[in-house]
């Protein structure tokens, strides 16, 4: 490959690190945390030192607080941060809808309001818990791969020198211009809208106390207004045409322009702390997974912004492949494990990106007056949608990898606390920090279950539930099967007789 040099002495390289990770953006931070809680050391890079001005993620989603859940990040999650359990979509002036989170039920009801760099920062404080680490001002340059392994080069920026490196898998979490994904030379098809849009964080003059997110939709354009913590909205617009070249950020003026235009009530902007600006997407990798290399996130998938589904979706990425390849390197999982991680978020990315194109269509008003007053109008025809569907569109709940509606397998383990800690868990989104497949059975079929999986107790906690354990056993359809098995992501994997259960561990266990 020609390269050249070595890494400078104090680099300091973890010397027996089995992935790089490419990128520290909040999935790429998420997946060095996961690995390290399975005790595989990776080396996490990131070619900028610093972050960078541009678009930045604002909302987290009940499905990204499930994930963090696992990670033990939930009281640390919980004091950042803006919850908001209502978003009102506004029509031409008037009010046609009022999505109620509350409707979601279970432990988070809500989406959190809070800056991606703080969302960063509590992962990494995760991942500096389990002693890993990110270097900055690190970028991948040359990537090869063969049956034993991946080869690459990576660029220090301060010295120009290139270190050579050999891993067992590489990741590429590295953004919509990702490296990993151009050096596969991976096709990024789809589409950008004919659109863009600004925003800016900002303080108004004088206190403004919401509660609730706003879309203000018009013949000509939108507004969002986000509330966020500390007296902090962020106010994002539609602008016809393409980005321009420069990225423009927005100052003070233009976006009080656009306030006095689409808001209804008079605010005056007092300060612009940050602004930016960025394109509608709708693109997707012709693969997430070649050999040993994989994608995740924004190098896997670019939605568009609306409904804040881009850092949620590449959250579930990073949920779904992190313990994979953790079973895979510990030797307890085979490589139809592996394998699964493709057609799984292909499934789940697709349903996030059909509903998050469908919402622009109807927000850039591509789809008739009628059309968005049905979807978002509470009417006799659209009733048991607008009440039970339309507050978990943007829940990350729904974009899962279930392709059989009656079944469990595939979705979110659903929300059940429990008071006796049965294997220590007070709820089922504790789960994952067991780093175990967690199967729960029928009391009487208990004994018989442990005796046939001993030899997957590696990846196999048993959990057995009395017949007076009504919420579990509703939760996890165990009135009708006899057992259920959650994986260590938070998705249930299994549900059926122990006969099938066995196969089902056959096919991807060691």
């Amino acid at each position: 490959m020609g390269r050249r040099a070595v890494a400078p002495a104090n680099r300091g390289w973890e010397m027996n690190a089995r992935v790089l990770i490419v990128g520290a953006g909040p999935v790429g931070l998420f997946v060095g945390t996961e690995l390290a809680k399975y005790g595989i050391a990776a080396d996490i890079i990131e070619k900028n030192n610093g972050g960078n001005s541009y678009s930045k993620a604002l909302s987290v989603s009940a499905a990204s607080l499930k994930a963090f859940h696992g990670l033990g990040l939930q009281e640390e999650f919980a004091g950042r941060g803006k919850p908001i359990q209502e978003i009102a979509v506004h029509f031409n002036g008037k009010r046609c809808a009022r999505i109620d989170k509350r409707k979601l039920g279970g432990l988070y009801d809500y989406y959190l309001s809070v800056p991606q760099p703080e969302t960063e920062s509590l992962i990494r404080l995760a991942l500096e818990r389990a002693n890993g680490k990110v270097d900055y001002g690190h970028e991948l340059t040359q990537l090869e791969q063969d049956a034993n392994g991946v080869s690459v080069a990576i660029r220090d920026a301060a010295s120009g020198q290139l270190v050579n490196r050999h891993y067992e898998m590489v990741i590429g979490c590295d953004g919509a211009q990702s490296s990993v994904r151009q050096l596969l030379k991976m096709p990024f098809e789809g589409y950008d809208y004919d659109v863009h849009f600004i925003m800016g964080d900002v303080y108004f003059d004088g206190a403004v106390e919401s509660e609730m997110t706003s879309y203000h939709v018009y013949d000509e354009g939108f507004l969002i207004f986000l509330p966020m913590d500390n007296g902090l909205t962020r106010l994002v617009v539609s602008k016809p045409g393409p980005l321009p070249a420069n990225r423009p950020a927005p100052d003070q003026e233009e976006l009080q322009f656009f306030l006095d235009k689409y808001y209804p009530r008079p605010l005056r902007i007092k300060q612009v702390i940050w602004s930016s600006s960025a394109r509608f997407f709708n693109r997707l990798a012709a693969s997430n997974h070649v050999g040993r290399v994989f994608l995740a996130g924004d190098a896997f998938h670019l939605f568009s912004p609306i409904g804040g589904q881009g850092m949620n979706t590449g959250i579930q990425d990073a949920a779904n492949l992190g313990w994979k390849i953790a079973f895979y390197l510990k030797g307890a999982a085979k490589p139809e494990l592996l394998q699964s991680y493709r057609r799984e978020r292909y499934v789940a990315v697709g349903k996030a990106a059909d509903l998050t194109g469908a919402n622009t269509e109807l927000i850039l008003r591509r789809g008739g007056a009628e059309h968005m007053r049905w979807r978002y109008t509470p009417a006799m025809s659209n009733r048991a949608f607008y009440r039970r569907r339309l507050s978990h569109d943007f829940s990350g709940l729904l974009a899962d990898h279930n392709i059989e509606s009656s079944s469990l397998v595939g979705r979110h383990v659903p929300y059940c606390a429990r008071s006796d800690g049965l294997l220590g868990l007070q709820s089922t989104y504790d789960i994952p920090k067991l780093g175990r497949n967690v199967l729960f059975c029928n009391d009487g079929v208990a004994d018989a279950a442990r005796a046939r999986l001993e030899r997957y107790l590696h990846v196999v906690a048993t959990g057995g539930l009395a017949d007076d354990d009504h919420a579990w056993r509703a939760a996890l359809h165990l009135d009708r099967h006899d057992a259920c098995l959650v994986r260590p992501d938070g998705y249930v994997g299994f549900c059926g007789s122990l006969d099938e259960l066995e196969q089902y561990l056959d096919r991807l266990y060691h």
